[in-house]
């Protein structure tokens, strides 16, 4: 029976796309050929035929697959084979998608694969570093100790992610709210008043007559207005998902007040945990830089970290790039280059990491505190004008009736 072809699509760190074919027994070799090549594969499947592979639809949650590289590593720790670990972790797994992976893994081994050529297939559906991790453990025989390393990682990692979406909440939920009021005066309260005002004959402030000549306009083109906005919409989400606006709304988020702060502190404390977990595993400088870019989505400081991977593959001290780059804190390099005079490169990285998760933590709080009056004050500076404009003309009418 004739081996199967394969075709491709996989990306590299650069962001690189590549198309072709490849023959092999199954979908995971040619993902493994991918992989020795520096590529990742997106979609996989037969030529010519049906059957694809999409990689990486859906991530599995970093917090599960936190909890299952300390859970892996616990038990191989204590001595249980790894058939019979992902056995139990399959039976109790309370993911379908996760459940599904370690089925397959599992049978791949059973038929003589080793656990990073199993979980090649897969790849997709985990972090960044997890493959890396898995790579170095079994080439080092300290699997458990680098997935011990990982899912303490993905632990901090998910924390953080938890923390920053948290943060959004508030802020969105008040949008959300200030334009529901604003909406419903103009197209509810305001349009009540007037019939009153036309009854009562009184003259109308020009604010007051430009508010009714909103409210009737927004009543008028509701559909069109509704349609524009949808439009409107659309055009900003397609064009922040293209390569050119995604880079230029992350730059903007590494410059702009306040949040510049926090997003440079998360990335950094991403960065270096990535960094320093992939060193104490033994995997090369510059293999485990640019596999750490890899864990930072914001592209314009993923193209500035791919700068301090080529200095560093061209006889740069770490510190040294990192302080060309001048993105990240000043710390980050300081602490670099201390890590590289002691040798203790990997320890200071981690500690670095520490640190900028507990900043993180402390700019999200700070951030909460500053934006909430400063809601309530642009939530006020919104409704007050229109309540005034609206209650203006009623003082003035009824100061007309007492004066009767």
């Amino acid at each position: 029976m004739p081996v199967p072809n394969y075709s491709y699509v996989a990306v590299n760190i650069s962001g690189n796309e590549i198309k072709g074919e490849h023959t092999a027994p199954d979908e995971g070799g040619v993902a493994v050929m991918l992989h020795q090549q520096g590529y990742y594969p997106t979609i996989i499947k037969k030529a010519g035929g049906m059957g694809s592979v999409q990689f990486g639809t859906p991530k599995l949650p970093i917090k599960v697959v936190a909890r299952l590289c300390t859970q892996v590593a616990a038990m191989l720790r204590s001595g249980v084979p790894i058939v019979r670990t992902l056995e139990i972790l399959a039976s109790e797994a309370e993911n379908k998608q996760l459940k599904t992976i370690l089925d397959d893994v599992n049978s791949s081994i059973k038929q003589g694969s080793s656990f990073s050529e199993a979980v090649n297939p897969h790849i997709d559906a985990f972090p960044v570093l997890f493959q890396s991790m898995v790579d170095a453990g079994e080439a080092s025989g300290t699997l458990d100790a680098c997935l011990e390393r990982a899912g303490a990682s993905f632990t901090r990692t998910a924390k953080l992610n938890a923390r920053v979406k948290g943060a959004m909440i508030y802020p969105s939920i008040i949008l959300v709210v200030m334009i529901g009021m604003l909406i419903v005066m103009m197209t509810v309260v305001v349009p009540q008043f007037v019939t009153i005002f036309e009854d009562g004959g009184a003259e109308l402030p020009a604010f007051t007559q430009m508010l009714m000549n909103v409210s009737d306009f927004m009543l008028a083109n509701a559909f069109i207005l509704i349609a524009i906005a949808v439009a409107v919409g659309i055009m900003v989400a397609t064009f922040f998902k293209t390569e050119f606006g995604k880079y230029n709304l992350d730059k903007f988020k590494t410059r702009v007040p306040v949040i510049s702060k926090l997003t440079n502190k998360v990335y950094a404390a991403r960065f270096t945990r990535s960094l320093s977990s992939l060193v104490a595993a033994g995997v090369n400088m510059p293999e485990a830089l640019e596999i750490s870019a890899r864990t930072v989505i914001n592209t314009f400081l993923k193209q500035a970290l791919l700068k301090v991977v080529t200095d560093v593959k061209q006889g740069s001290q770490l510190s040294e790039a990192l302080i060309r780059m001048n993105e990240f804190p000043q710390l980050v390099s300081s602490v670099a280059k201390i890590g590289e005079e002691s040798g203790e490169l990997e320890g200071m990285l981690t500690q670095v990491a520490d640190y900028y998760d507990d900043e993180a933590d402390v700019a999200i709080t700070s951030m909460l505190t500053a934006m909430e009056p400063a809601l309530i004050l642009i939530m006020a500076a919104v409704v007050v004008p229109i309540l005034f404009g609206v209650l203006q003309p009623m003082f003035g009418m009824m100061d007309a009736v007492q004066g009767m």
